[in-house]
């Protein structure tokens, strides 16, 4: 119950990111009544109609969709010509049929117009199949009967309408239009027409990881070929000018070159595994990047959060960012759950993941062998980025030594830090100088400096670094991404009352004020603390009251509202009490404040 009030928030503050503003609930006004009960409506929510009809006809269980072309209801322009035009027709129609009560599920009939039978009717098929597969949830897909005609000429040389014949659920009372907040609740994130028109920019700001981590591990797959065939390559080519040499010359006997044959043969067959190994590594990262560049472009396609295709789209972002938030925590098996439930496998990296927390985990038990064969992978790389984790690695290695005091394992902590601290020394000089005076103080005898290196929060320390710099290398952001949509959608919605305290010892329960709220997700416990540093909601307009007196607190307030709230709490003549904190203070020892 809990896990589905925090996705209910979740849903709540990501549609607060995308749109500040909210429609108040509004009715489907019908334009006439008939006697027999039929009636013609004309919504303000969709596009301008361009002649004397109405879009929507209802009588008694039966809605009547007239026929609906391809036009952006938030500035009455047709899409692009093709795909998107027809798309959006359809969209048109089933957003008008939801707001009547009724749903593509429970369409009775269809039929299509198109200016060109042969180049337009796979398109609509292409676009029917889309629409119903995602309101599908029977493991079969059914479409309604449909008639698809070729028209001479369409309205305004259109390529297409579509109208529809619906049931619907509601016919003892007048359809109502969904409701704004239950919308942002739904995650379907539909606002009025005229200001709800999506930011792609910004949308894909967010985004950005989702196509430059394929092509760092990309790149990386490539250099990892390159040295396998540099490397062997070399390597058989010297082998087989010897073996060649050595054959011509009489130097080498018969079965001496086979031997040798059969030394390059297995040479080969090991470098064409590895190679495969790449190949496959790259199919899956190309089959990753084109899923994640479709996704990404099917944003294009939609203009405004009411298109119908916005709802599907945006909770597949939503399930990206809880994946990539649970393997960021840790939780493998959960993480590959929901990604294979939410069949968004190619748009997360699981794999890069869990192999950052298998180092990680093996650093928290102090164990640095995969952490320094991480680096050796990288090793170009890091050398680029300044980066002292392997200097670290082989540090607490060090310490590890010293920390023994065993007189051969001294030895061998010289040795050690001859052969692996020392080219660090110039990079890194103050560390490398602590290091050789470690050798003077042991754990027991060391200062409060010197024993800090001995500490075992170390460990935590070292894992920290090594996934800063993991995630700087592949260009991950340092923390989820869940957090970035969340801050962004909180900031939204947070008021200085959220994090206000109210614990006063002049407040009594009785005249104890609470401003928070119990339905705000910037007040619940799962969001409010991670709401605490980000901005206040941005406000075009402000509101000041008159006659404003500042309290010997700091506080500010109207006189009009001071005097009120000092009526209603039963104050005597000449004092005043603040309305947060409950301090009751004498009129005396406030100060008029001006606006300048």
């Amino acid at each position: 119950m809990k896990f589905d009030l925090v996705i209910t928030y979740l849903l709540f503050v990501f549609a607060a990111a995308s749109t500040s503003s909210q429609s108040s609930e509004s009715t489907l006004e019908p334009n006439y009544t008939s006697p027999l009960g039929v009636q013609y409506i004309n919504t303000s929510i969709s596009y301008d109609v361009t002649g004397p009809y109405s879009l929507l006809s209802i009588a008694g269980p039966t809605l009547y969709v007239a026929g609906v072309r391809g036009i952006h209801p938030s500035n009455n322009t047709l899409a692009e010509i093709g795909y998107p035009r027809i798309r959006l027709a359809y969209e048109n129609m089933a957003y008008l049929a939801r707001s009547a009560g009724s749903d593509l599920t429970s369409c009775v009939r269809l039929v299509v117009y198109v200016s060109d039978m042969y180049r337009y009717r796979p398109l609509v098929n292409q676009v029917q199949i889309e629409l119903w597969a995602e309101l599908n949830t029977t493991g079969k897909v059914l479409f309604p009967p449909r008639t698809i005609i070729e028209a001479q000429r369409l309205n305004d040389d259109d390529i297409v309408e579509v109208e529809g014949t619906f049931c619907s659920s509601s016919t003892s009372s007048r359809p109502k239009m969904p409701d704004m907040k239950l919308i942002l609740i739904a995650g379907a994130q539909m606002g009025d027409h005229s200001v709800t028109k999506i930011d792609q920019a910004n949308h894909l700001l967010l985004d950005q990881p989702l196509l430059r981590l394929p092509h760092e591990l990309l790149h990386k797959n490539f250099r990892s070929a390159h040295f396998v065939i540099e490397k062997q390559g070399t390597f058989i080519k010297k082998e087989l000018k010897d073996t060649a040499n050595a054959a011509l010359k009489g130097g080498a006997s018969p079965d001496e070159v086979l031997r040798s044959l059969d030394t390059m043969i297995a040479r080969v067959r090991g470098v064409k595994r590895k190679l495969e190994s790449c190949e496959q590594e790259e199919s899956r990262l190309y089959r990753q990047v084109g899923a994640r560049v479709k996704h990404l472009s099917d944003l294009g396609y939609m203009h405004a959060f009411e298109d119908v295709k916005y709802e599907h789209w945006s909770r597949k972002r939503l399930d990206r960012l809880l994946v990539d938030y649970l393997m960021r925590q840790g939780y493998s098996q959960s993480a590959r759950a929901l990604a294979k439930d939410k069949a968004v496998g190619d748009l997360v990296d699981i794999d890069t993941f869990e192999q950052m927390n298998r180092i990680r985990q093996s650093l928290l038990n102090k164990n640095v062998k995969d952490a320094l064969d991480w680096c050796t992978e990288n090793k170009k790389e890091l050398r680029k980025m300044d980066s002292n984790l392997e200097f670290q690695l082989r540090f607490q290695q060090y310490i590890e030594l010293v920390r023994t005091q065993d007189e051969e394992k001294l030895l061998e902590a010289i040795v050690f830090a001859r052969k692996f601290l020392y080219p660090f020394k110039e990079s890194f000089p103050s560390e490398y100088g602590q290091a050789g005076i470690l050798l003077a103080f042991p754990p027991d005898a060391a200062d409060d400096e010197h024993r800090q290196m001995y500490d075992s929060s170390r460990w935590n320390k070292l894992a920290d670094i090594f996934t800063e710099t993991h995630n700087a290398l592949l260009g991950l952001p340092s923390f989820p991404l869940l957090h970035i949509a969340l801050q962004s959608g909180l900031s939204a919605l947070k008021t200085p009352a959220c994090h206000s305290t109210h614990a006063s010892s002049s407040a009594t329960p009785s005249h104890h004020t609470s401003l928070t709220s119990s339905v705000c997700p910037i007040c619940s416990t799962e969001l409010n603390e991670l709401a605490r540093n980000v901005p206040y909601a941005h406000h075009t307009q402000s509101h000041v009251e008159p006659d404003l007196m500042l309290l010997p607190n700091g506080r500010v307030y109207g006189q009009a509202k001071l005097d009120e709230y000092a009526r209603k709490a039963g104050l005597p003549s000449g004092k005043v009490k603040d309305l947060r904190t409950g301090d009751v203070y004498t009129t005396d020892k406030l100060k008029k404040v001006f606006i300048t």
